[in-house]
């Protein structure tokens, strides 16, 4: 309880300050780490939404130097969306465990990434084959955000779509849907029109007319 209190109400110099004591989430079973997850999140939706409360802003070099992954995830919900990313980048851009609420946390931010769908995007790709392989869903809310790129044709670089199509059945359908469509763009792009191919190699030469005289 008083880390649910401290999270949802806590100003971001008390945070940064006790960020260190928020270890204690580890002690956690997975059922109710992931329910006082949830609950955070709903508290972070509703206190913008609602009573239009700023978002915090950390001064990272004040959060303690050994937090755990989990201590980050919780106080990643209510944080701007530029710190969101650095808190990733920092802390669980290499995650490779398993817990499904950090899962969740780092596949969300993986794709709210600038470079999202780029050849140096493809190092995150084991997070989202992780998060798929223990039922892990991408939020309701992100997903319009992940959808777009394939939606305005934006393309998946080809190392990357070849690495997604190649391993199909480890990740989200979302993810084999857009590396499906770069792979099929890319190989129609590349095919000559058969009448330029005839033009250029001159397939229909004018007969020489010959002179009556």
């Amino acid at each position: 309880m008083t880390a649910l209190l401290l999270l949802t109400w806590g100003s971001s110099t008390t945070l940064e300050s006790l960020s260190g004591e928020l270890n204690c989430l580890d002690a956690l079973s997975a059922e109710r780490w992931g329910k006082l997850a949830n609950t955070l999140r709903t508290c972070a939706r509703i206190t913008r939404q609602r009573l239009e409360l700023p978002a915090l802003t950390y001064d990272l070099g004040r959060l303690s130097a050994n937090l755990s992954v989990r201590c980050v995830a919780a106080l990643s919900f209510r944080v701007q969306r530029t710190q969101r990313r650095e808190l990733f980048l920092k802390y669980l851009a290499d995650y490779n465990g398993d817990d499904t609420t950090v899962l969740s946390v780092c596949e969300n931010q993986a794709s709210d990434l600038e470079n999202f769908g780029s050849d140096d995007w493809c190092k995150y790709l084991p997070i989202y084959a992780k998060a798929y392989k223990l039922g892990v869903t991408i939020q309701s809310n992100r997903r319009a955000t992940i959808y777009e790129p394939s939606r305005r044709g934006r393309l998946l670089s080809p190392a990357t779509a070849r690495q997604i199509a190649e391993s199909a059945s480890q990740y989200p359908g979302y993810l084999v849907a857009w590396a499906e469509m770069s792979c099929r763009t890319r190989t129609a792009r590349a095919i000559v029109p058969v009448g330029k191919v005839a033009l250029k190699d001159k397939w229909f030469r004018p007969k020489a007319v010959k002179s009556s005289g």
